[in-house]
């Protein structure tokens, strides 16, 4: 009996572990929803291997999440040529998931995608007023 107990209390946590591996890149403390101090929400889709939009403006405060629809791996990596550090760079976006970050600052914050850097489509902006 007590065997039977560890066991199911052993299979409880390894759900619980793959349940945190599958959380996307932008979950936070939050049940997984990202939030900004303002409540400030912009979103740009990463598809056809493109960030839609190029230039996004929002007010500073805002957070811009932005989520992999395409087929393949993508960062969203700070820089226009090279990580510059002005942010935290994204992991590689598998298909599906996200990344987000909250632009605190007034500035052009351009960045693009490492494995397709050759891709005009994958070098963006966002401006922040």
């Amino acid at each position: 009996m007590e065997a039977e107990h560890t066991r199911t209390s052993f299979l409880a946590g390894l759900a619980g572990l793959a349940a945190l591996g599958a959380a996307p890149a932008s979950a936070s403390a939050t049940g997984g929803k990202p939030t900004s101090p303002h409540g400030r929400v912009a979103r740009v889709r990463i598809k056809d291997l493109a960030f839609t939009p190029k230039e996004l403006h929002v007010a500073a405060g805002t957070t811009v999440i932005w989520t992999n629809e395409d087929d393949v791996v993508h960062t969203v990596t700070s820089g226009a040529s090279g990580d510059d550090g002005r942010w935290t760079s994204s992991p590689g976006l598998a298909p599906g998931r996200s990344f987000s970050h909250t632009f605190a600052a007034a500035g052009t914050y351009p960045y693009f995608c490492k494995p397709h850097f050759y891709n005009d489509a994958m070098h963006a902006a966002i401006v922040v007023t």
